[in-house]
């Protein structure tokens, strides 16, 4: 079973006994929970803007023997640190050794498997248990275990001086779109420091869809910097679920980049479950044309003595539509705890449409906690004050917007990620907007 006419018929097709007895034990378990949570609908609250149904009339194939990869000019794809990082390529979520520049490391082991040979579980039961808003993509989760093919996993120890770089690759792997499953699971082990980063990219302009499913966890006191940069084609679709699991002490920060893709869904679940557990998350989408771009995020302190401050920005254009919503949740036993939220949109177009919804969630009484979100347009008085300066209106317009931007890119620590964005960003806007020689 390889491919499928319509993705929306998978659940009648995975409840056939014949076909879950070509899976493994595992598979075939995760094929029913598949079947017994079916597709998510609108009528689901985390699901209220995300329509599933364009989605599920189209037809894919996921056979892994059909992923080649051909293109000459592949590097020039790549970040300009690639050579100086320890890469692995995936194409359409299957492992491409041949791209990959794996140098040996003592402070990192990696291998790829199948999720069949090792099932992603949940590292942390008691404190989901407690959170019954928790796991909104467990449909697809479940549908990743039973039908994916590639699971990478990596675990750090000691102080790691060069980036981790994960690209995955888009590509038309043949007439039919392609459904990409693929896994991550991370360990950062105790007192251990690195940086990783997943780059989502297209060559050309393919119509697949790839769902990411990946698992972080930080020991005691371990150091983790995430870098999620989604550059995907204006075809293509994506959903991501991570998941983060923090013990004592332990340090995690995140900026999550959202450029591309037709239609996007980002889920990211964080939980503080020892005291000191500290999570930092930054996060920048930019929509045009129609594109749909969604993003929940939900940090559970589970612990006290936790900190976490998040922080996401929207650019919105012509007719594209965006969602945020961040919920905190604070247990009854987080006592002294410290959340802060904040989620800023920028309407560029009368046709562009934004729906935040910040959401706090306490049971405990010592804790400081805030939240906020706002959604405008740009300021006329700062557009004034340009143009009093000899800047025509236009570039005027351009350079507020890439400062709105520049909030969240002047955290980004990698200078060649940081320029790659800018760049990318000021080529997104409104060719009105000419900010060329600029930059």
């Amino acid at each position: 079973m390889n491919q499928i006419e319509r993705l929306g018929d998978l659940p009648s097709l995975l409840a056939d006994p014949q076909q879950q007895a070509k899976l493994t034990p595992q598979q075939a378990q995760a094929a029913q929970e598949f079947c017994r949570l079916g597709w998510p609908t609108t009528r689901d609250e985390n699901w209220k803007y995300a329509d599933l149904k364009a989605l599920l009339k189209q037809g894919f194939q996921w056979d892994p023997s059909l992923v080649k990869l051909e293109d000459t000019q592949l590097e020039a794809a790549w970040l300009p640190l690639a050579t100086a990082a320890i890469r692995l390529v995936f194409v359409n979520g299957v492992f491409a050794p041949e791209h990959s520049q794996q140098t040996a490391h003592a402070q990192v082991s990696y291998q790829v498997t199948t999720p069949a040979e090792h099932p992603l579980t949940a590292a942390y039961p008691a404190q989901v248990a407690q959170d019954k808003k928790a796991n909104a993509q467990a449909a697809f989760c479940a549908l990743n275990q039973a039908l994916g093919k590639t699971q990478l996993q990596l675990k750090v120890q000691g102080c790691l001086d060069t980036p981790i770089y994960l690209v995955y690759l888009s590509t038309q792997a043949s007439e039919q779109a392609y459904l990409s499953l693929s896994q991550l699971k991370v360990e950062v082990a105790s007192g251990a420091q690195a940086t990783l980063i997943e780059h989502h990219l297209s060559l050309g302009s393919p119509n697949n869809c790839s769902h990411r499913q990946a698992q972080i966890q930080l020991d005691a006191g371990a150091q983790l910097k995430h870098y999620y940069i989604q550059e995907l084609a204006n075809t293509d679709q994506h959903l991501s679920q991570l998941d983060v699991y923090q013990t004592r002490d332990s340090h995690f920060t995140s900026q999550h980049i959202n450029l591309g893709g037709k239609w996007v869904r980002h889920d990211l679940d964080v939980v503080l479950a020892e005291p000191g557990a500290h999570v930092e998350l930054d996060g920048l989408f930019f929509a045009a044309g129609r594109q749909f771009i969604d993003t929940h995020t939900r940090i559970n302190h589970a612990a006290g003595h936790t900190y976490s401050q998040e922080n996401y920005k929207g650019i919105l254009n012509a007719k594209a539509q965006g969602v945020f919503n961040g919920r905190v949740l604070v247990q009854p036993q987080s006592q002294k705890i410290e959340a802060h939220q904040n989620n800023a949109n920028l309407l560029l177009a009368d046709g562009a449409q934004i729906n935040t919804k910040p959401e706090l969630e306490i049971y405990a009484d010592d804790v400081k906690c805030s939240h906020g979100a706002t959604t405008g347009r740009l300021n006329e008085e700062a557009v004034f004050a340009l143009r009093s300066r000899g800047i025509d209106e236009t570039q005027a317009r351009g350079l507020l917007t890439l400062a709105f931007a520049n909030e969240i890119l002047d955290n980004i620590e990698i200078l060649a990620i940081h320029q790659r964005i800018e760049e990318a960003i000021a080529g997104r806007l409104p060719a009105a907007y000419n900010l060329k020689g600029v930059l």
